[in-house]
């Protein structure tokens, strides 16, 4: 079967990604189609997210309710175990949103911009400068030559 290029028109073989006569790329629909996995993690992030949040809001109420109707606690027992569950359903979002926020700005792109911060501090003050002299032209030592050039004589002329 012979395809050919949308850009160029050019005949290319089938298993190929790329055209061999233009280089643009042939399967564009099926590639913006494609999720990227960093987007999907992210996503899936931000599920976790919030699934932790409602599900320790659940778990916090029915142990709230189990430790009153069942088990008898007072009132301080309860507010601990609430207080503990509360404070580890927070570490947890926590890890989560470190994830995501790390997950979207890579160390590669923070590299750049810790470098450059850490340059500009490195810098000390420096003197203000004059402006530079000017160049000089080419016609300076091209007109000396048809200046006029006076002799003195020894002799009198008369």
């Amino acid at each position: 079967m012979l395809m050919f290029c949308s850009s160029c028109g050019g005949a290319i073989k089938p298993n190929l990604t790329y055209c061999n006569h233009c280089g643009d790329r042939l399967n564009k629909t099926a590639r913006e189609n494609q999720i990227k996995e960093s987007e999907m993690d992210s996503d899936s992030l931000v599920w976790a997210i919030v699934a932790v949040f409602l599900g320790g809001l659940g778990i916090t109420i029915g142990l709230l309710a189990v430790m009153r109707k069942v088990a008898f606690f007072n009132i301080g027992l309860m507010i601990f175990f609430t207080l503990l569950c509360f404070l580890l359903m927070c570490l947890i979002e926590v890890v989560f949103i470190w994830l995501l926020i790390s997950r979207r700005y890579p160390k590669e792109t923070m590299e750049p911009m810790r470098a450059l911060d850490s340059a500009t501090r490195a810098l000390g003050d420096t003197e203000m400068k004059g402006l530079p002299e000017p160049l000089t032209s080419v016609t300076d030592q091209t007109t000396r030559s048809f200046d006029p050039v006076y002799v003195e004589r020894s002799t009198p002329n008369r």
